[in-house]
C-alpha cells in the first residue's frame, strides 16, 4: 500500500476505477485511515496500546480484501512489503515473468514498491552527477564526459553491450577508460614481491629474533617449541642446542654413558618425589599421572622381591663349623652368613606375637565400635515416628551418642552398620531413608 494514494499499488499496476476496487475494500481503507488519525491524535500512552491494535486490526483487514479481490483475477499474484515505507504491494503475475525472463534471471523478488523504487533510481542518478562534478573539480582539466558513473573499475557488461544499469550502473562507461594506473600496478607487483626477496627477508627476521632472545636472562622457563616457536614476542626462553657430532667411537661411547647417568638422575629425582601412599582406586584409577602407588606396582615389587629371595635362598652357604655347603646349580655370587643365634630367635618371635597381639586389638576395638554405633542406630530409629528416619538425621544423632567426630569415618561407619545388620535394618527411597524392620 502506498502512505497516501488510497489505491494499493502494484510493481507494474495499480488497481484503479472498476477493475475492482470494491466497495468493501474502500470501506475497510476508510476505517484504517480513522483508527490511523485516531492513534496520532492521542497522548495518553494506555489508550495509545488500544488504538495502535486497532491501527494494525484495520491494516490487515485492508491488505487481505486487496489481495482477495486481486486473486480473483490473477491467482498467481504475491503480496510483499516495501523495505524503505513498510508498506504492503502486490507482485503479479506479469512482473514476476519479467523478473524470471531469461535474458534478465533475476532469482530475487522485488524489495521495493514503485513509487520507493522510482524515488531511489532519482536518489542515486544524483548522487553520480554530485560524484562527477567533484572528479572534475579535484582535476583540474575537464575530462570526457561519462556514460555512467566514474568508478575505478571498468564495467565489463558494458564492453561487451550488455549491461542493462545505463545511467543508474555505479561502474564506469567511458570507453577511453583504461583501468588501474601505472603506478598502482607497480605497487601491487612489488607488494607481491619476488620468492627470493621474501626469504631473504626471512632470514633477516629470523636473525633479529635470535639476537632479541639471546638478551633474555635465564631465570624465564624454556619454550616448549624450542627452535620450532614461530611467535616472534614469545615471553619464554629458547635454547639453542649445538650440534655435536662425535668422530671415534670411544667419544659416543662416552656421550651415551653421560647420557644414562643424567637419565637415571632425574628418574631418582622424580621417583624421590613420588609419595609412598596406596591408592584407593588400585588398577582401577583413571589418572595417568596419578601420584599414590597402585595394586599393579606392588605385585611387581612383590614379584621382584620373591625373585630376588629365591636367587639369594639358591646361593646361601650355610656354615658348620668349618665347613661351608653350597648349592651347586646357582649362579650367584655365595656370601657366607653365620648361623642365627638364640638371642635373635627369641627376638624375632617376640615381634611376631607383639604383631598379632596388636591385630587382636584393632579388631576387638572396631567390632565394638560397631557394637556401639549399631546399638545408638536401633535407639534413635526405634523412638523415630514410624520407626523411620533419614540418613543425614541419623548420623547426627549417632554422633551426638558416639565419640567419632569425623564426617568421612561417620559415613563409612553408618554405610557398615547398615550392610553387616540387613535383618534389622533397610534402606528406602534410593538409600535416603532407614527403616527399622
Amino acid at each position: 500500500m502506498s502512505q497516501e494514494n488510497p489505491v494499493p499499488e502494484t510493481n507494474g499496476t495499480t488497481l484503479t476505477g472498476n477493475d475492482g476496487y470494491s466497495n468493501a475494500a474502500a470501506a475497510l481503507e476508510k476505517a484504517y485511515r480513522e483508527a490511523l488519525a485516531k492513534f496520532k491524535a492521542e497522548t495518553d500512552i494506555t489508550r495509545k496500546k488500544e488504538l495502535r491494535r486497532a491501527r494494525t486490526a484495520a491494516k490487515r483487514a485492508w491488505d487481505e480484501a486487496v489481495l482477495k479481490q486481486c486473486r480473483e483475477k490473477d491467482d498467481g499474484a504475491k503480496a510483499l512489503h516495501c523495505k524503505d515505507c513498510s508498506q504492503m504491494f502486490l507482485w503479479t503475475t506479469e512482473d514476476q515473468n519479467y523478473y524470471q525472463a531469461s535474458e534478465r534471471n533475476w532469482n530475487h523478488e522485488p524489495m521495493r514498491c514503485r513509487s520507493c523504487a522510482e524515488s531511489q533510481k532519482v536518489r542515486r542518478i544524483n548522487n553520480n552527477s554530485t560524484n562527477n562534478d567533484d572528479a572534475n573539480k579535484d582535476g583540474g582539466e575537464a575530462t570526457a564526459e561519462t556514460i555512467g558513473k566514474a568508478g575505478k573499475n571498468m564495467c565489463y557488461a558494458f564492453q561487451r553491450g550488455e549491461c542493462r544499469y545505463g545511467d543508474r550502473c555505479k561502474f564506469n562507461h567511458d570507453p577511453n577508460f583504461a583501468g588501474k594506473d601505472r603506478n598502482e600496478e607497480e605497487e601491487c607487483e612489488n607488494s607481491r614481491g619476488d620468492s627470493e626477496n621474501n626469504q631473504d627477508k626471512k632470514t633477516d627476521d629470523e636473525a633479529t629474533i635470535i639476537k632479541k632472545r639471546k638478551a633474555v636472562p635465564d631465570t624465564i622457563p624454556i619454550c616448549k617449541w624450542e627452535m620450532s616457536c614461530t611467535m616472534k614476542k614469545c615471553r619464554f626462553r629458547h635454547v639453542y642446542e649445538k650440534s655435536t657430532t662425535t668422530t671415534t667411537i670411544g667419544s659416543k661411547v662416552t656421550n651415551e654413558k653421560t647420557a644414562a647417568i643424567t637419565e637415571n638422575d632425574g628418574f631418582i629425582k622424580k621417583k624421590a618425589k613420588i609419595p609412598m601412599g596406596i591408592c584407593k582406586w588400585g588398577k582401577h584409577c583413571r589418572l595417568k599421572r596419578c601420584r599414590l602407588r597402585h595394586e599393579d606396582s606392588l605385585d611387581n615389587d612383590t614379584e621382584t622381591s620373591s625373585s630376588i629371595k629365591n636367587s639369594y635362598d639358591d646361593a646361601i652357604c650355610y656354615v658348620t663349623g668349618s665347613k661351608a655347603i653350597v648349592n651347586p646349580n646357582s649362579h650367584a655370587i655365595i656370601p657366607i652368613m653365620k648361623a642365627p643365634s638364640t638371642n635373635d630367635i627369641a627376638h624375632a618371635a617376640s615381634q611376631s606375637t607383639s604383631k598379632k597381639e596388636h591385630q587382636r586389638a584393632s579388631t576387638n576395638k572396631k567390632t565394638k565400635k560397631d557394637k556401639t554405633v549399631f546399638k545408638a542406630m536401633r535407639k534413635a530409629l526405634k523412638k523415630a515416628p514410624k520407626k523411620e528416619l533419614r540418613v543425614k538425621d541419623l548420623r547426627k544423632l549417632i554422633r551426638s551418642a558416639t565419640d567419632i567426630t569425623g564426617k568421612d569415618d561417620l559415613k563409612i561407619v553408618v554405610r557398615e552398620a547398615i550392610a553387616n545388620n540387613k535383618d534389622s535394618m533397610m534402606l528406602l527411597e534410593d538409600g535416603k531413608v532407614v527403616r527399622l524392620l
